[in-house]
């Protein structure tokens, strides 16, 4: 029997997504709402976690399957909760590491508190992508976008806080970037190239954001220098890509993500040196 797809077995239902980050979680979860699946992260974890957690483990797993295990069990908790408009997502992975099993153990537990009918979204090859086989080209893509782009916002805040003049400011900032740029993800769905476009117009504008955020001077200097020998490195690397036989479209998006961040003082793109415009033409 072929496997239903996503947005019908989902149809209804708000996914929860266990954050691993906090950028990177709720970034996922946009991603999902442009396919036109509900999705939110779990909510913030506490004492409460731990205790469910702990309830339901043994104590000899790893310490994160505990507190996923304990934030979705709270979802199953909160008021007005309905088990047939809920559906939780626990990626997966091979080897040896126990993360493979989190979200067998998941169902497990599921189904032994009586919620064998709420849906653990598992995608892998094994299962077809777990019926989101229709979707995955846009679904993967974006992810791995968007991850990019969360572990640059994320960069950019640890880069910026620690020079900051008005206490707090950096954060402030951090939060206004992270709306604008789960604004933008969650949009339904566009032409890949033009999402593309827009991930790296919003990264821009993110840049900005942080540029300008009141901070001691010596935050531009240790940037420019950080950046300069990241790129050298970064520029090292392309040979060996290009040998691979990887065309440039495959990896143009990369550079351009990568650019956005790594450009910190540059004032715009087209003012670019030669060696950033040979880059910008390879990635065009």
């Amino acid at each position: 029997m072929a496997t239903a797809s996503a947005p019908d077995r989902l149809k209804g239902r708000t996914l929860w997504i266990p954050p691993m980050t906090y950028v990177g979680g709720k970034m996922m979860a946009a991603v999902f709402r442009s396919a036109g699946i509900e999705a939110r992260i779990t909510p913030p974890s506490d004492d409460r976690t731990l205790e469910l957690g702990g309830l339901h483990s043994s104590g000899e797993e790893c310490y994160p399957e505990k507190v996923t295990i304990g934030d979705f069990l709270r979802v199953t908790e909160q008021p007005g909760f309905d088990p047939a408009r809920t559906a939780f997502f626990m990626p997966t992975a091979e080897g040896p590491c126990r993360f493979g099993q989190y979200a067998p153990y998941l169902r497990q537990v599921l189904d032994e508190l009586g919620y064998a009918d709420i849906p653990v979204v598992s995608p892998t090859s094994k299962n077809s992508y777990d019926g989101m086989a229709d979707h995955a080209p846009h679904l993967f893509r974006t992810m791995w976008r968007v991850l990019v782009c969360s572990d640059i916002l994320r960069k950019l805040l640890l880069k910026t806080r620690p020079y900051e003049t008005t206490p707090g400011a950096a954060d402030d900032c951090f939060e206004r970037c992270v709306t604008m740029l789960e604004q933008f993800v969650e949009r339904p769905e566009p032409p890949s190239r033009r999402r593309t476009r827009g991930l790296v117009d919003t990264m821009t504008a993110i840049r900005d954001e942080f540029r300008a955020v009141p901070a001691k001077s010596s935050a531009k200097g240790r940037s420019s220098i950080s950046s300069s020998m990241r790129w050298t490195l970064f520029l090292m690397s392309v040979p060996s890509i290009v040998s691979e036989s990887v065309r440039p479209s495959r990896f143009s998006r990369l550079f351009w993500l990568q650019l956005v961040y790594h450009t910190h003082s540059v004032t715009s793109l087209s003012q670019a040196s030669p060696p950033w415009a040979s880059i910008l033409r390879m990635a065009s």
